[in-house]
């Protein structure tokens, strides 16, 4: 080996190597994947209907009471059995009523829905007041569960309502539109009674 061989191989030796530092970004997955795999979204990242309902009831009773201070009718609270069964509070204002529905189950599911309602009298013989109502609105439900996952939707409510004096008598037939987390559609209702006062 010569002189230049040497020179070469000891340069080569003493060159230091350089690393390449490799950095991976993570993966994020959005949320129309995690839906396609089957992932359903919790309360997390669903703050909206909550939001979305309080802004409801509040606007509805705010309307209800605004109506109250001008020509004063009736508020009746009462319940229902059916699908869901609980208690329903209902304002009777001129041109246009306000109904609300709490219900829940042994699950630890709540579900609060709210309708503006419009209603025409049906004539008829006797001391008991016909009425037929209808009326579109909104629902929330969501269940005490480590995943408190919840469901807002869209609903529409009619059927008849039987007055005697200021006790009202209702059955009513609700279709629900749910939009949130996902699009699915069931019936609801039931049978109620109310009591009013003036």
């Amino acid at each position: 080996m010569n002189h230049a061989t040497l020179e070469l191989c000891s340069t080569a030796a003493d060159t230091p190597v350089r690393r390449r530092r490799v950095t991976t970004t993570p993966t994020r997955v959005s949320t129309a994947s995690r839906l396609t795999a089957g992932v359903r979204p919790t309360l997390t990242v669903m703050k909206c209907p909550y939001v979305f309902l309080v802004l409801i009831v509040s606007l509805l009773a705010v309307s209800a009471t605004n109506t109250a201070s001008a020509q004063s009718r009736s508020t009746g609270i009462g319940f229902q059995v059916g699908e869901p069964t609980g208690i329903t509070l209902k304002f009777v204002r001129p041109g246009v009523d306000y109904d609300f529905l709490a219900a829940w189950d042994l699950d630890d599911f709540l579900y609060l829905n709210a309708h503006v309602l419009f209603e025409r009298r049906v004539d008829m013989d006797g001391d008991a007041d016909l009425r037929m109502f209808y009326g579109p609105g909104a629902f929330i439900g969501f269940r005490d569960s480590p995943n408190d996952d919840a469901v807002l939707g869209a609903t529409f409510t009619a059927g008849p309502s039987l007055w005697f004096g200021d006790v009202e008598t209702f059955l009513q037939l609700t279709p629900r539109f749910e939009l949130v987390p996902e699009t699915d559609f069931d019936i609801g209702g039931g049978l109620g009674v109310r009591f009013h006062f003036r």
